[in-house]
């Protein structure tokens, strides 16, 4: 688990660092401005290109986050139910126990009433 937790960790900051760099590649286009610093012409297609590229990295990301969110949710599921069977076991581990345990109280009752009863005879 803990090996896991350290890939979807790397996974998570390499995803953050494509979004960074596409959030940055759709601002410089919108502004006419180029990676390297040098300013463009008004780009009407460079425009439209850095915000589907911006679009369709934004849906990976969310498609990626809904994955992860949903092995979570299944993890802990699994994890919730494991636990309820094993209270569940508990409980009845208890439960049995405790009967158990009345049915010899009561028969050791029976026992000290025989018992006291024996002893009144004798005396």
């Amino acid at each position: 688990p803990e090996r896991d937790l350290r890939v979807g960790q790397d996974s998570f900051k390499a995803d953050a660092l494509d979004l960074g760099s596409a959030l940055l590649t759709a601002a410089a286009a919108l502004h006419g401005e180029a990676p390297g610093g040098a300013t463009l012409a008004p780009p009407s297609q460079e425009h439209g290109v850095a915000l589907a590229k911006l679009q369709q990295q934004l849906e990976r990301q969310m498609e990626k986050q809904h994955e992860r969110l949903a092995g979570l949710s299944e993890s802990w599921e699994q994890r919730f139910s494991m636990l309820e069977q094993a209270l569940n076991s508990g409980l009845e581990s208890a439960t049995s126990t405790a009967s158990a345990m009345n049915d010899r109280m009561a028969k050791f009752v029976r026992l000290a009433e025989v018992l006291e009863s024996a002893v009144e005879r004798t005396i």
